[in-house]
Protein backbone atom coordinates (compact mmCIF):
# COMPACT_ATOMS: atom_id res chain seq x y z
CA UNK A 1 0.00 0.00 0.00
CA UNK A 2 2.88 2.37 0.74
CA UNK A 3 4.05 2.18 -2.88
CA UNK A 4 0.77 3.69 -4.09
CA UNK A 5 0.58 6.61 -1.63
CA UNK A 6 2.83 9.47 -0.61
CA UNK A 7 2.43 10.94 2.85
CA UNK A 8 2.67 14.70 3.12
CA UNK A 9 3.91 16.39 6.26
CA UNK A 10 0.46 17.69 7.29
CA UNK A 11 -1.04 14.17 7.68
CA UNK A 12 -2.65 13.94 4.24
CA UNK A 13 -2.04 11.35 1.54
CA UNK A 14 -1.84 11.62 -2.23
CA UNK A 15 -1.16 9.14 -5.02
CA UNK A 16 2.49 8.41 -5.70
CA UNK A 17 3.78 8.00 -9.27
CA UNK A 18 3.13 4.23 -8.94
CA UNK A 19 -0.37 4.98 -7.63
CA UNK A 20 -1.09 7.33 -10.53
CA UNK A 21 0.11 4.70 -13.02
CA UNK A 22 -2.08 2.05 -11.37
CA UNK A 23 -5.07 4.41 -11.44
CA UNK A 24 -4.57 5.13 -15.16
CA UNK A 25 -4.27 1.39 -15.95
CA UNK A 26 -7.47 0.59 -14.03
CA UNK A 27 -9.30 3.52 -15.64
CA UNK A 28 -8.18 2.53 -19.17
CA UNK A 29 -9.15 -1.10 -18.56
CA UNK A 30 -12.61 -0.05 -17.33
CA UNK A 31 -13.12 2.04 -20.48
CA UNK A 32 -12.12 -0.88 -22.70
CA UNK A 33 -14.44 -3.28 -20.84
CA UNK A 34 -17.34 -0.84 -21.24
CA UNK A 35 -16.92 -0.98 -25.02
CA UNK A 36 -16.96 -4.80 -25.18
CA UNK A 37 -20.40 -6.29 -25.68
CA UNK A 38 -19.97 -9.48 -23.67
CA UNK A 39 -23.70 -10.02 -23.21
CA UNK A 40 -25.41 -12.28 -25.68
CA UNK A 41 -28.73 -10.92 -26.87
CA UNK A 42 -31.40 -13.60 -26.56
CA UNK A 43 -32.89 -14.73 -29.84
CA UNK A 44 -36.45 -15.82 -30.39
CA UNK A 45 -36.87 -18.44 -33.07
CA UNK A 46 -40.01 -20.41 -33.74
CA UNK A 47 -38.16 -23.69 -33.39
CA UNK A 48 -36.58 -22.78 -30.04
CA UNK A 49 -39.92 -21.48 -28.76
CA UNK A 50 -41.60 -24.79 -29.67
CA UNK A 51 -38.80 -26.72 -27.95
CA UNK A 52 -39.33 -24.61 -24.81
CA UNK A 53 -43.07 -25.31 -24.88
CA UNK A 54 -42.47 -29.03 -25.39
CA UNK A 55 -39.93 -29.11 -22.54
CA UNK A 56 -42.43 -27.36 -20.25
CA UNK A 57 -45.18 -29.84 -21.16
CA UNK A 58 -42.79 -32.73 -20.50
CA UNK A 59 -41.93 -31.27 -17.08
CA UNK A 60 -45.64 -30.87 -16.25
CA UNK A 61 -46.35 -34.44 -17.34
CA UNK A 62 -43.45 -35.74 -15.27
CA UNK A 63 -44.75 -33.95 -12.17
CA UNK A 64 -48.32 -35.12 -12.71
CA UNK A 65 -47.11 -38.73 -12.93
CA UNK A 66 -44.46 -38.46 -10.18
CA UNK A 67 -46.90 -36.97 -7.66
CA UNK A 68 -49.76 -39.28 -8.55
CA UNK A 69 -51.92 -36.32 -9.53
CA UNK A 70 -53.05 -38.14 -12.66
CA UNK A 71 -55.25 -40.29 -10.41
CA UNK A 72 -57.21 -37.27 -9.16
CA UNK A 73 -60.50 -36.45 -10.88
CA UNK A 74 -59.78 -32.71 -10.63
CA UNK A 75 -56.85 -33.09 -13.00
CA UNK A 76 -59.11 -34.81 -15.50
CA UNK A 77 -61.54 -31.90 -15.21
CA UNK A 78 -58.71 -29.63 -16.25
CA UNK A 79 -57.63 -31.91 -19.08
CA UNK A 80 -61.17 -32.31 -20.40
CA UNK A 81 -61.75 -28.55 -20.12
CA UNK A 82 -64.86 -28.79 -17.97
CA UNK A 83 -64.61 -25.12 -17.08
CA UNK A 84 -67.86 -25.02 -15.09
CA UNK A 85 -66.67 -27.78 -12.77
CA UNK A 86 -63.16 -26.37 -12.61
CA UNK A 87 -64.34 -22.88 -11.67
CA UNK A 88 -66.66 -24.33 -9.03
CA UNK A 89 -63.85 -26.34 -7.45
CA UNK A 90 -60.97 -23.91 -8.06
CA UNK A 91 -60.19 -23.35 -4.36
CA UNK A 92 -60.12 -27.09 -3.74
CA UNK A 93 -57.88 -27.65 -6.76
CA UNK A 94 -55.44 -24.90 -5.75
CA UNK A 95 -55.15 -26.13 -2.17
CA UNK A 96 -54.88 -29.77 -3.26
CA UNK A 97 -52.02 -29.01 -5.66
CA UNK A 98 -50.18 -26.21 -3.87
CA UNK A 99 -47.63 -28.72 -2.61
CA UNK A 100 -47.08 -29.94 -6.18
CA UNK A 101 -46.48 -26.39 -7.41
CA UNK A 102 -44.07 -25.75 -4.56
CA UNK A 103 -42.22 -29.02 -5.24
CA UNK A 104 -41.99 -28.13 -8.94
CA UNK A 105 -40.61 -24.71 -8.01
CA UNK A 106 -37.91 -26.24 -5.77
CA UNK A 107 -36.91 -28.95 -8.27
CA UNK A 108 -36.84 -26.61 -11.28
CA UNK A 109 -34.83 -24.03 -9.32
CA UNK A 110 -32.21 -26.52 -8.18
CA UNK A 111 -31.85 -28.24 -11.55
CA UNK A 112 -31.58 -25.01 -13.53
CA UNK A 113 -29.04 -23.57 -11.08
CA UNK A 114 -27.01 -26.79 -11.21
CA UNK A 115 -26.81 -27.49 -14.95
CA UNK A 116 -29.35 -25.20 -16.57
CA UNK A 117 -31.74 -28.03 -17.39
CA UNK A 118 -34.88 -29.55 -16.02
CA UNK A 119 -35.61 -33.07 -17.24
CA UNK A 120 -37.82 -31.68 -20.02
CA UNK A 121 -35.08 -29.30 -21.17
CA UNK A 122 -32.56 -32.13 -21.07
CA UNK A 123 -34.77 -34.35 -23.24
CA UNK A 124 -35.29 -31.67 -25.91
CA UNK A 125 -31.67 -30.46 -25.84
CA UNK A 126 -32.02 -26.93 -24.48
CA UNK A 127 -30.60 -25.19 -21.44
CA UNK A 128 -31.05 -21.93 -19.57
CA UNK A 129 -28.04 -19.67 -18.99
CA UNK A 130 -27.42 -16.09 -18.05
CA UNK A 131 -26.90 -13.71 -20.97
CA UNK A 132 -23.18 -13.85 -20.17
CA UNK A 133 -23.25 -17.58 -20.97
CA UNK A 134 -22.73 -18.70 -17.38
CA UNK A 135 -24.89 -20.85 -15.15
CA UNK A 136 -27.67 -19.10 -13.29
CA UNK A 137 -27.14 -18.38 -9.63
CA UNK A 138 -29.57 -20.08 -7.26
CA UNK A 139 -31.27 -16.71 -6.64
CA UNK A 140 -31.71 -15.95 -10.35
CA UNK A 141 -32.98 -19.48 -10.93
CA UNK A 142 -35.45 -19.12 -8.05
CA UNK A 143 -36.81 -15.81 -9.33
CA UNK A 144 -37.08 -17.17 -12.87
CA UNK A 145 -38.94 -20.29 -11.73
CA UNK A 146 -41.27 -18.36 -9.42
CA UNK A 147 -42.53 -16.68 -12.55
CA UNK A 148 -42.82 -19.97 -14.43
CA UNK A 149 -44.53 -21.98 -11.70
CA UNK A 150 -46.73 -19.42 -9.96
CA UNK A 151 -47.26 -16.55 -12.44
CA UNK A 152 -46.87 -18.10 -15.89
CA UNK A 153 -49.79 -16.36 -17.69
CA UNK A 154 -48.68 -12.90 -16.51
CA UNK A 155 -45.02 -13.78 -17.11
CA UNK A 156 -45.74 -14.76 -20.73
CA UNK A 157 -48.11 -11.89 -21.50
CA UNK A 158 -45.67 -9.22 -20.31
CA UNK A 159 -42.78 -10.92 -22.10
CA UNK A 160 -44.52 -11.48 -25.42
CA UNK A 161 -46.24 -8.09 -25.62
CA UNK A 162 -43.58 -5.80 -24.15
CA UNK A 163 -40.18 -7.53 -24.29
CA UNK A 164 -40.31 -9.53 -27.53
CA UNK A 165 -38.22 -6.94 -29.41
CA UNK A 166 -35.46 -7.36 -26.85
CA UNK A 167 -35.43 -11.13 -27.39
CA UNK A 168 -37.50 -12.27 -24.40
CA UNK A 169 -40.79 -14.16 -24.28
CA UNK A 170 -41.00 -14.15 -20.47
CA UNK A 171 -40.72 -11.21 -18.10
CA UNK A 172 -38.76 -13.21 -15.54
CA UNK A 173 -36.15 -14.14 -18.17
CA UNK A 174 -35.72 -10.41 -18.80
CA UNK A 175 -35.61 -9.62 -15.08
CA UNK A 176 -32.92 -12.23 -14.34
CA UNK A 177 -31.11 -11.67 -17.65
CA UNK A 178 -31.44 -15.32 -18.55
CA UNK A 179 -32.06 -17.02 -21.85
CA UNK A 180 -32.81 -20.46 -23.17
CA UNK A 181 -30.65 -21.82 -25.95
CA UNK A 182 -29.82 -25.07 -27.64
CA UNK A 183 -27.26 -27.17 -25.77
CA UNK A 184 -25.09 -27.29 -28.88
CA UNK A 185 -25.05 -23.47 -29.00
CA UNK A 186 -23.99 -22.99 -25.37
CA UNK A 187 -20.32 -22.77 -24.44
CA UNK A 188 -19.35 -25.71 -22.16
CA UNK A 189 -16.42 -23.97 -20.49
CA UNK A 190 -18.64 -21.09 -19.36
CA UNK A 191 -21.36 -23.46 -18.18
CA UNK A 192 -18.88 -25.36 -16.06
CA UNK A 193 -17.76 -22.23 -14.24
CA UNK A 194 -20.12 -20.95 -11.58
CA UNK A 195 -20.72 -17.22 -11.88
CA UNK A 196 -19.84 -15.21 -8.76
Amino acid sequence: MKAFLDHSGDGRYKLSNVGKAAYLMINDTAKILDTIDYLVKPKISGRLFLRRVFAFLLDVAIFIVATGAFLDENVWHLVQLHWVDVSRHMTKIISAYSHTFFAAFIVFTLLEAYRGQTLGKYLVGIRVTSVTGRRLTIVASGIRNAGKVFLLPIDLLVGIFFLRNEGYVRFFDFYTRSMVQSVKDSVPSQMDTHSP
